[in-house]
């Protein structure tokens, strides 16, 4: 997407926060043209002030046991929400 949008001056172009750098321009983004326009920025993400968010969801079939429960419980961890960070992803913290 980055590419095209890059060869392209007529392109606009969705990516994730991640793929952010200083050559990508972000554009600020409202629900409404009369809303606050919001940057794609981590501390407006986490509050669910930027409207273009998703979230990510583990699906399990029952609660979730062994191995499942202890990798969700590692990445809700600080540890794992660090590298949720580190990653370009938004941490729940």
């Amino acid at each position: 997407i980055i590419e095209e949008v890059r060869q392209n001056p007529s392109a606009i172009g969705y990516v994730g926060m991640g793929y952010l750098t200083t050559t990508v321009k972000a554009i600020a983004v409202a629900n409404d043209p009369n809303g606050t326009y919001v940057l794609p920025e981590l501390e407006g993400a986490q509050k669910g002030e930027y409207p273009i968010t998703r979230p990510l969801w583990f699906l399990t079939r029952g609660q979730p046991q062994g191995l499942i429960k202890t990798f969700i419980a590692f990445v809700l961890s600080d540890e794992g929400q660090k590298i949720v960070r580190d990653m370009d992803f938004v941490p729940l913290k």
